[in-house]
């Protein structure tokens, strides 16, 4: 097996576990590789480090609800694993270039961070 399609397992395990904890150690081990060659590996591959693109995804999926759902905002913040809405505002609204509510309001923005896939 290569070393992207290792990569690619970790990134699969991210994927279907967006909206839970997330175990970086436990990604690297469905990967088959360490912890620390798995963040390089993906580093060198996305320009992007692995909790940054975890959050970006969290955050692209929380858009998606905005727009799709009609559930409050807080809720939509603790799914996405933020601890507050307030955080999950400034986190948002530096991705996304716009408040959750104003982006629910206006119905679009951005084109959501989509899977990585290697």
């Amino acid at each position: 097996m290569s070393y992207l399609d290792q990569l690619q397992r970790g990134i699969d395990y991210i994927e279907a576990h967006l909206e839970g904890e997330l175990d970086l150690r436990q990604v690297s081990r469905v990967a088959g590789i360490s912890h620390w060659h798995f963040q390089r590996m993906f580093r060198a591959l996305t320009r992007e480090s692995l909790k940054g693109y975890i959050r970006s995804r969290r955050l692209s999926n929380a858009r998606v609800q905005l727009l799709e759902t009609d559930w409050p905002v807080l809720d939509i913040a603790l799914g996405a694993g933020f601890r507050s809405q307030a955080s999950f505002t400034r986190a948002f609204k530096q991705q996304h270039g716009q408040t959750p509510a104003a982006c629910r309001a206006a119905g679009g923005g951005r084109i959501p961070i989509e899977k990585v896939r290697l």
